[in-house]
């Protein structure tokens, strides 16, 4: 996504530092899908869920997530929990962002 913002930007650059979309919008996905006006249908959820985790009182902790933090979630081995899409769905619609920017990337 980046580098479509970078080859569609106003002058086009191959540096992300001259881009201010992408210092704006960082990982967050969705942030940088609506930057590319790539439409509703390819965001992913506002909000996730990972598995909850036993906290200190014994209890389950939920933890929540953004868009802009997938990233992390499976950098440290984290799921999304069932309640809101499931890795194999997140995994799923991440690649069909992929097929959208190769298209784009074609097109500039």
């Amino acid at each position: 996504m980046k580098a479509v913002l970078m080859k569609r930007g106003k002058p086009r650059t191959n540096r992300t530092d001259l881009c201010i979309d992408i210092a704006q919008c960082q990982h967050d996905v969705n942030k940088l899908l609506d930057c590319l006006s790539a439409g509703n249908n390819l965001k992913l959820p506002a909000q996730l869920t990972m598995k909850p985790i036993k906290g200190k009182s014994g209890k389950d902790d939920e933890r929540k997530f953004t868009p802009g933090e997938v990233n992390q979630m499976w950098r440290y081995g984290g799921c999304s929990s069932l309640a809101d899409i499931t890795d194999e769905e997140l995994e799923n619609k991440l690649l069909e962002i992929v097929k959208w920017i190769d298209e784009e990337l074609k097109r500039l």
